[in-house]
Formats: structure tokens, C-alpha cells, sequence
């Protein structure tokens, strides 16, 4: 707790009395009451374990109807010095 009371003080407004969450729910638990569910995502497959492990779920890659315009490049490190 405490994050709003924080956010308030940082922007000089009047605090509000700090609140408690009564009970929680994780998405996995809430997915589960669920007979059916299915989503689409752009960044599904990293997490395709997840999805077979937690839900019992396939990822299925859709291929894009374009070609690929993004050239990826290697990665560059650069050292910030004081």
C-alpha cells in the first residue's frame, strides 16, 4: 500500500486515508472459472510455455499478411561515464 499516498504527495495534493485490498484474485485463477477462453496477442509465442503449462493451451502462430519491413539489428552497448 501506500503508491497512491505517494503519487499524491509528489504532486503536492491532499492525501487520501490509505487503502487495503480485501481480497485478490491472480489472472490464471480468474481464467480458470472459465468453460472457454482464447485471446490474441502479438508477443503470444515467448510466453507459449506458459500458456501449455497454466492453461492447457496451444499458441498458434498466425503468419502476417504483409512481408516483414523491420530490419533487425545486432545490439550496441555504450558505457554511460560519470
Amino acid at each position: 500500500g501506500g503508491l497512491h499516498q505517494a503519487i499524491e504527495a509528489k504532486e503536492l495534493v491532499k492525501l487520501s486515508p490509505e487503502t487495503r485490498a480485501m481480497a485478490s484474485v491472480t489472472y490464471q485463477s480468474l481464467f480458470r472459472k472459465f468453460k472457454k477462453i482464447s485471446g490474441m496477442t502479438g508477443t503470444g509465442k515467448t510466453a507459449e510455455k506458459e500458456f501449455l503449462d497454466t492453461f492447457g493451451m496451444q499458441v498458434i502462430q498466425i503468419p502476417t499478411n504483409r512481408p516483414k519491413q523491420r530490419v533487425d539489428y545486432p545490439d550496441n552497448l555504450y558505457v554511460t561515464l560519470p
